[in-house]
């Protein structure tokens, strides 16, 4: 139940929402609070530079809590109906988003502590439990109080994992966004993060735009159980049998949001022509496979990115969900504005769009990698290990070479000390980090 936000908020817009009623404004509403909430979040973040909650017993409680009297609310706002009912549901919708926005920071507390490969499986595994849900709940679930409490006592099991997650992981301390976090985060992260943020509105919008579980417009869940169990089996090879090392981290990201956000968008806009209605099996494929990829790697790598510039991730997460929200909604009024036959031109203009950035982006990669070399950035992420984890001088130079990939004998040459004193010191660097072997040191740097 760790990932199950990835579908909660679907799971309340179905109690009181059913496309085929023809009311298209409470998912709207979800997603907009939740746009609200998370800009609220990230200016707290921002200003106070710490995130005071944690997944306590008191927090997962009141959140449950929270949780409940928003599927109340929205439920009676359902039974009175008209404006007066739009306006409660409006309300309910506020609730939710707030609650949502909560849990799932609360989340990533968890997440951002795991090292990477089972951060991985924690967060593909989440995917899949999701998708497993979402195919055995896809019925009629609207104003129907089975399901609500349905929804009510899956929330509740959900909250007292991740009370247990958090209490397993407490040992390594979360984060905190110090004024340093805070420069990091406005200076630094923003832009190294520019490829997801980037997937995330093109995906976002698309999806706003034409109001599309499924390119044709029809969920099947035997295809999306298929691509999600695709996806985490992809992931847990790479996570647990791959190479993790910085370089194969950022050709993994640099390749698969491209990829992700290519595969959803050319579903959308080929899965509308015409002469295209014999391959829906088709485009609901790629939709999907493009949607379980973004949707597990958007998360790992704001969290791979915080942790190398040594902040925490809850504030980019959520920008995350900021920048989602704003372009699912701009997405969503285009199409209230739009000729239904005009939206795959918008489509493939969103999508020719994302490629010229990501062109852009590429030239500037090529560029930067072209004027500096990786020694500074060892050195840099070295000084700050040392300082949060108390390394001597010695220790930090170890640290430097073992994170450029040397081996003893070479860190030995280049200090010109001995190959077992190169192994002291490794021993020291490793029970003050708190990991056993290189491989868990460099997930902890990066």
């Amino acid at each position: 139940m760790a990932g199950y936000y990835v579908y909660a908020y679907i799971f309340f817009n179905r109690l009181s929402f059913a496309p085929e009623v023809g009311f298209h404004y409470h998912p709207v509403f979800v997603q907009a609070a939740m746009m609200l909430c998370a800009a609220v979040a990230l200016a707290l973040l921002a200003f106070r530079g710490r995130f005071d909650l944690r997944p306590d017993a008191r927090s997962c409680l009141a959140l449950g809590a929270l949780f409940i009297v928003g599927v109340a609310v929205d439920q009676a706002g359902l039974v009175m109906g008209g404006q007066g009912g739009l306006a409660v549901q409006l309300f309910a919708c506020m609730l939710f988003g707030c609650a949502f926005v909560l849990y799932t920071l609360l989340w990533v507390q968890v997440y951002e502590v795991l090292p990477l490969p089972r951060l991985f499986a924690a967060v593909s595994c989440a995917l899949v439990l999701s998708a497993l849900a979402r195919a055995v709940t896809y019925v009629d679930m609207r104003g129907q109080g089975v399901w609500c409490v349905a929804f009510c006592a899956v929330m509740a099991l959900s909250l007292t994992m991740l009370n247990r997650s958090f209490r397993i992981v407490s040992a390594g301390a979360t984060r905190s966004e110090g004024p340093l976090g805070r420069e990091r985060f406005a200076k630094g992260l923003l832009f190294t993060l520019r490829g997801p943020f980037a997937a995330a509105a093109a995906v976002a919008f698309g999806t706003g735009l034409t109001w599309g579980e499924a390119a044709v417009e029809e969920y099947r869940p035997p295809i999306a159980l298929a691509a999600a169990f695709l996806v985490c089996a992809l992931n847990l090879v790479f996570g647990f049998c791959g190479r993790n090392g910085p370089k194969a981290r950022s050709a993994l990201f640099g390749a698969v949001f491209p990829l992700s956000t290519i595969l959803l968008l050319a579903s959308l806009v080929l899965g509308r022509f015409d002469g295209a209605a014999g391959l829906p099996v088709l485009f609901d494929a790629m939709y999907y496979v493009g949607l379980s990829l973004f949707e597990v790697h958007v998360l790992v790598a704001i969290i791979v990115a915080s942790r190398g510039s040594g902040v925490s991730s809850l504030a980019p997460f959520a920008a995350k969900m900021v920048v989602y929200g704003a372009g699912f909604l701009a997405g969503k009024a285009l199409s209230f504005a739009l000729d239904p036959a005009s939206l795959p031109a918008v489509l493939t203009a969103v999508l020719l769009a994302y490629l010229a950035f990501n062109v852009v982006v590429l030239a500037v990669n090529q560029v930067s990698d072209a004027a500096g070399s990786s020694a500074p950035v060892q050195e840099a992420i070295s000084m700050r290990m040392g300082e949060r984890y108390g390394l001597t001088p010695r220790e930090k130079e170890v640290l430097s070479c073992l994170l450029e990939g040397r081996s003893y004998e070479g860190i030995g040459r280049t200090l010109f000390i001995s190959s077992s004193t190169v192994k002291t010191h490794v021993k020291h660097i490793y029970e003050k980090v708190g990991v056993g072997s290189r491989d868990e040191l460099i997930d902890q740097a990066f």
